[in-house]
């Protein structure tokens, strides 16, 4: 009996490992194939890669980059940094990256998980959520397969609510949670300013109300208060925040919030669904706390829940007030948290609500759910897939097109708008230098070195009419010769060509 107990605890184990692996090896072959969209590979995402080429390869100063004003300096620098390292390439290095955002997300969720849930049970589920962002992601799902765009403060975000949950339920606080604590809200914070709105805020005003209903006592209040306190200003000297000088917008935040929603729920309708869920479950558990006393006596860690619920709400209530009034173009990358954290937490809602009350029973349907989940990756795999031809280098074809360009003319340096400077020069196959520049031709110097901005070129590339064409012949007369690449142009000059 014992042989035959120890051989069915091993296999259900094995399925929610079993799927983790195959939405990995999906996912894997849907980058290599080219199936996870055209969009990994814009000038947004390609900032850490070209960082890396400039600095490490190219002997370029970090000091002379102009970063963005979340520069991403933990955990997606390193992250970066370290997979490029193994793998010798960027095309390798950023599947390496999404593949660690996976198996980090998975982990924290698991971590999470086992503060209600037995261990077994909250690996299968960390497995089954996992499967079902694959399955039916939401709106900011796939910023998961991407190395910037504000998924590795996310990732930090939800470590910092689990050791924020171990300080909240210990009688005896450990000093490794504090530290971890001060540690990753510094570096966070400094890498991103998204992370005071997203996880600092909600984190500190959930912790005060707790205490004011006395569910926390003072320690644990001042622990946290004190650690994000000095975490802050640790952050705030490592990397000031970067200054908003513009006036507050507020109709048109408002309407593109609607539009952002109303698309949201259009094409994530699952995701929205099961999000609205947590979000109205931890409403009405807040709401009608006295008269759910049945459930709390049940659940044990009834403290961590109402936590939870408040965190859920306060984040969401904060994101989209201060994304309402602020001076920013609205976009899904400052949605992360709100979109993501309430269908990630969503099993704990359920636990609350009686789902798993028979240990025997929820091990067996978790399985089962977790094996169905498996045959609908596979289904899923099969129709992405079929007749899908593996790419294992990047070489565009407009990249190739520069390159014979290169190959002919031995130019060096040249000009490019934002959004094509820096896929041309990640993925050419000669050492170029291509300045940014507006359509005016002054300089773009956003996210990028200084040192590539200078007298004279080689060549523009126009892409679609972004640059004044008629502006450069004015300044430097014809080009010597002109070179069709796809939808652009190459104006070439034997002698340079200057931008003003």
């Amino acid at each position: 009996m014992d042989k035959y107990t120890n051989s069915t605890n091993k296999l259900f184990r094995l399925f929610p490992l079993l799927l983790i692996l195959s939405v990995l090896l999906v996912n894997l072959s849907l980058y290599f194939t080219g199936k996870l969209g055209a969009d990994m590979f814009n000038s947004d995402l390609l900032y850490l890669p070209a960082l890396y080429k400039d600095v490490v390869e190219g002997g370029g100063l970090f000091a002379n980059w102009i970063l963005t004003p979340a520069p991403y300096y933990f955990p997606d620098m390193p992250l970066y940094f370290i997979s490029r390292l193994l793998t010798g390439n960027f095309y390798y290095a950023i599947a390496l990256v999404f593949t660690l955002h996976s198996l980090l997300l998975v982990y924290i969720i698991y971590k999470i998980f086992a503060l209600f849930f037995d261990k077994p049970n909250s690996l299968t589920l960390s497995a089954i959520i996992f499967a079902f962002l694959h399955l039916y992601p939401t709106a900011t799902s796939n910023f998961m397969f991407v190395g910037t765009i504000h998924y590795g403060e996310f990732l930090v975000g939800m470590y910092v609510l689990y050791l924020t949950l171990l300080v909240l339920n210990s009688q005896k606080i450990e000093f490794y949670s504090l530290f971890a604590l001060l540690v990753l809200i510094s570096l966070a914070t400094a890498s991103d300013a998204s992370f005071k709105l997203h996880f600092v805020a909600p984190i500190l005003a959930g912790t005060l109300i707790l205490w004011a209903i006395k569910r926390v006592t003072w320690l644990q209040l001042l622990s946290i208060l004190i650690v994000s306190f000095v975490a802050l200003q640790i952050a705030e000297l490592v990397h000031p925040s970067f200054p908003m000088d513009e006036k507050l917008v507020t109709g048109n935040n408002i309407q593109a919030l609607n539009q952002l929603w109303s698309v949201a729920s259009k094409d994530h309708t699952l995701g929205v669904l099961v999000g609205v869920f947590t979000l109205l479950s931890s409403f009405m558990l807040l709401l009608f706390k006295k008269r759910l006393t049945f459930f709390y006596g049940q659940y044990s860690t009834s403290s961590q829940l109402m936590f939870l619920s408040l965190f859920i709400l306060l984040m969401g209530a904060g994101i989209v007030v201060v994304l309402a009034l602020a001076p920013i173009p609205i976009t899904t990358r400052y949605m992360i948290p709100f979109f993501e954290i309430p269908v990630l937490l969503v099993p704990i809602y359920l636990g609350f609500l009686g789902f798993f009350a028979n240990q025997k029973i929820t091990k067996f349907l978790l399985a089962l759910v977790a094996i169905f989940m498996f045959i609908l990756v596979l289904i899923q795999a099969r129709e992405r897939l079929h007749h899908a031809k593996f790419n294992f280098e990047y070489y565009p074809p407009i990249t190739q097109c520069v390159d014979n360009f290169v190959g002919q003319t031995g130019a060096r340096s040249g000009i490019a708008t934002y959004w094509n400077a820096k896929p041309i020069y990640l993925t050419s196959k000669y050492p170029l230098t291509i300045a940014q520049m507006q359509y005016d031709l002054s300089a773009d110097r956003i996210i990028s070195p200084s040192t590539w901005v200078q007298k004279k070129y080689d060549f523009a590339m126009i892409v679609g009419g972004d640059m004044d064409k008629e502006k450069i012949i004015r300044l430097n007369g014809k080009p010597d010769k002109v070179y069709s690449c796809e939808k652009s142009e190459i104006l070439y000059y034997k002698n340079k060509m200057r931008t003003e």
